[in-house]
C-alpha cells in the first residue's frame, strides 16, 4: 500500500502558531513606525506656522493668535489630517504653537513619552524634545 504524502493537522497548527507569534510582534512595531512617519506632518506644519508668525510680526506690533483669515490664514489641521493646530499663546514678544494628535495618532510615543501634543515657540524650543525626529 502506497504511503499518502501531505501535511498533518498538527504540522499545520504549528506553522499557524509560529505565524501568529511573528505577526503579534511585527504588527505593533509596524504601527509605531507608521505613527512616527505621520508625526512629521505635525512638525512640518508647526515649522511653517512658526515662519508665518515671524512674517506676521514683521508687519504688526505683536504675534497673532488667530489661525484664520484675520491672522495667519492657515488651516486648523495638518495636511494629512493627523493633527489639529492651534496658537495657545501669542504676545508682542513670544508665541507658542501646538499640534494635537487626532485618532490613532494620539497613541504615538517614544520610549514611554507620549507624543500626542507637540509644541514649538519663538526661540525654537520644542516639546517634548524626544518626539521631534532629528
Amino acid at each position: 500500500m502506497p504511503r499518502i504524502r501531505g501535511f498533518s493537522l498538527i504540522e499545520l497548527m504549528i506553522v499557524l502558531a509560529i505565524i501568529t507569534i511573528i505577526a503579534s510582534i511585527a504588527v505593533p512595531s509596524y504601527m509605531n513606525q507608521v505613527r512616527k512617519s505621520k508625526r512629521t506632518d505635525a512638525m512640518s506644519a508647526l515649522l511653517k506656522m512658526k515662519m508665518e508668525e515671524e512674517i506676521w510680526r514683521s508687519d504688526h506690533p505683536s504675534y497673532t493668535s488667530e489661525m484664520g483669515a484675520a491672522g495667519l490664514n492657515l488651516p486648523t489641521t495638518t495636511e494629512g489630517g493627523y493633527y489639529t493646530l492651534s496658537i495657545p499663546e501669542a504676545t508682542a514678544y513670544a508665541f507658542t504653537l501646538k499640534a494635537t494628535a487626532v485618532g490613532d495618532q494620539a497613541n504615538d510615543g517614544v520610549g514611554g513619552q507620549t507624543c500626542k501634543i507637540l509644541t514649538i515657540d519663538q526661540n525654537n524650543n520644542k516639546s517634548p524634545d524626544v518626539c521631534w525626529i532629528k
